[in-house]
């Protein structure tokens, strides 16, 4: 320093020190982009979890963010979105009602809910660890620090569901984490949330005024997930998690004929115009 020229001169220099600019780039006034978030931030975005777990877990998901690179402020909303459907907020990472389930001892566990023996399989062999022999093994994944990591590595790893997050597409991302749309609406709240904790609003692609649309996503080009849309809003079907819309669920039958048409599949064509047909009645 002593060799630049202000510093060199003997004349008087006046600087900051740096913690007077920590006011100034305090988390709380940015996004969340490219820093840890903070335990406020996450019990904000999860109120019904103790803040004695939330502190639990943050360093691992600040970790998994880094591993996984997962940057901006609105993938980690998309993520936080599933985790906090998921397991009821944080607050849960064994599947209520699990032990007597059909595919029990599989059920789900962790923050996302891990389920089935393959699944359990690939998740202990990614990270090196038995998830198989016993119920002491199979539970580990609902402890920390297996109940945030598998969480990621499901999201990460197995579903490759960045890709997706990256690119705004929530009813993809939804998909992919459920195989069709149970809760949606409650992932929505969390996501909304999310977004606002993070200030994530700028990063917006694909949410507009009412909200995710059908034809803006990759499930538009997917059958399974375009009909899988259809049946989740047809007024005429029990499927929960979304708003029964007419319109939306003839959109996407529609597409979905269209799509298994290519594939020659008459059969799920007859069944999805015969639901086409029922809400043409209505």
């Amino acid at each position: 320093m002593d060799k630049v020229p202000p510093f060199a001169s003997q004349r008087s220099v006046w600087h900051f020190h740096p913690l007077e600019f920590l006011e100034i780039i305090n988390p709380k006034g940015n996004c969340a982009c490219g820093r840890d978030i903070t335990l406020e931030e996450l019990y904000d975005i999860a109120p019904k979890a103790s803040k004695a777990i939330l502190k639990q877990y943050l360093p691992a998901f600040n970790n998994g963010f880094r591993e996984f690179g997962i940057i901006t402020c609105r993938e980690k909303a998309h993520f936080l979105a599933q985790c906090c459907h998921e397991s009821g907020g944080l607050t849960l990472t064994n599947e209520i009602g699990g032990t007597s389930a059909s595919y029990a001892p599989w059920y789900g566990r962790g923050l996302i809910q891990l389920t089935w023996q393959d699944v359990y399989t690939k998740y202990g062999t990614y990270v090196g660890d038995d998830f198989e022999s016993d119920d002491a093994a199979r539970n580990k994944i609902a402890q920390y620090p297996d109940c945030v990591r598998s969480a990621f590595w499901f999201y990460c790893v197995n579903k490759n569901v960045v890709k997706h997050a990256k690119n705004d597409d929530f009813n993809m991302v939804t998909a992919l984490i459920n195989g069709g749309f149970n809760g949606y609406n409650d992932r929505i709240k969390y996501f909304n949330r999310a977004i606002d904790v993070f200030k994530a609003e700028h990063l917006n692609i694909l949410n507009k005024e009412v909200g995710f649309s059908f034809e803006d996503s990759e499930i538009y080009n997917y059958r399974v997930y375009a009909y899988s849309w259809g049946r989740y809003h047809d007024p005429l079907r029990s499927e929960s998690g979304t708003d029964k819309v007419k319109t939306e669920a003839l959109k996407a039958y529609r597409r979905a004929v269209t799509l298994y048409e290519r594939r020659g599949d008459s059969v799920k064509m007859a069944d999805i115009n015969t639901k086409i047909s029922a809400l043409d009645e209505l």
